[in-house]
């Protein structure tokens, strides 16, 4: 500030030196649309905004710049991110920064099974069949007997061999579904043999009459034996035969198989 003198006042001047030292204090504002903790598919906005007037804001991603993003509805696949908004130091406004987590959630897939229509263990007798249905959601499902791959036996009746068999159907997921698998148990019981054994004609009979015996059993797996006072006499089964006077005892059997019992008949 200065005036110049005249004929009665002298000239003068003062000066100072003005100094703002407080930069604006800068702020950023991340939002999200829609919320964290979606589940997959799932479109996101990551709407980041700065208050610094002097430079633009920048939008990373798990450590990588996706401004291009910033306001945008992007696909993500499921997973956890971390989204930084920031703007650097200007000469009058300060740096600023703001960060959040984004989670979206696995889709979570469903497996079926059913063992004979229903979704429970199974017990049942040789030669019943089994049929074992599966199906799943969403992707692809496998369905295993004990360890093995019978997806292509889906909703088809087999007869299994006696034992306990263990049907599991899987379906593995991936990187934006969950996995689910579920087990069952079919049980197979050996078929009850049984035996029979006829006489022609029925005891008690005249010397030189001949005499029918025959021998059946409802095991196929194994032949009916035929024994008279302890002696095999298969070959007599079912065939007139002549017998001296006297007392015999007759025993028709089976031995037990895999899939049916040992059974026994005696007269």
């Amino acid at each position: 500030c200065n005036t110049t003198g005249n004929e009665n006042y002298t000239a003068a001047s003062e000066s100072n030196i003005l100094s703002v030292s407080t930069k604006f204090v800068s702020t950023c504002s991340l939002i999200f649309d829609p919320v964290s903790g979606q589940t997959y598919p799932v479109s996101v906005n990551a709407s980041c905004s700065c208050t610094n007037p002097e430079a633009s804001a920048v939008l990373y991603k798990n450590g990588t710049n996706v401004t291009s993003e910033n306001n945008q509805f992007v696909s993500l696949a499921a997973g956890t991110y971390d989204y930084v908004c920031n703007v650097t130091e200007t000469d009058n406004y300060t740096s600023a920064s703001n960060s959040s987590t984004y989670v979206i959630n696995k889709f979570a897939t469903i497996v079926n099974l059913s063992l004979n229509g229903a979704e429970d263990n199974l017990t049942v007798t040789y030669p019943a069949s089994v049929t074992a249905a599966y199906s799943t959601n969403v992707l692809t499902a496998t369905m295993y007997r004990n360890g093995t791959n019978v997806s292509d036996e889906n909703n088809t009746p087999v007869v299994l061999a006696t034992g306990t068999y263990n049907y599991t159907v899987i379906n593995p997921g991936n990187e934006n579904y969950s996995g689910s698998s579920k087990i069952f148990f079919a049980t197979i019981q050996q078929n009850t043999s049984i035996c029979s054994l006829t006489f022609d004609p029925v005891s008690p009979v005249n010397y030189s009459t001949q005499v029918n015996v025959s021998c059946g059993c409802t095991n196929p797996e194994s032949a009916a034996t035929l024994y008279k006072n302890g002696t095999n006499v298969t070959s007599e089964n079912n065939q007139f035969v002549s017998l001296a006077a006297g007392s015999y005892q007759y025993v028709c059997n089976v031995t037990e198989t895999a899939n049916y019992t040992s059974a026994l008949n005696s007269s």
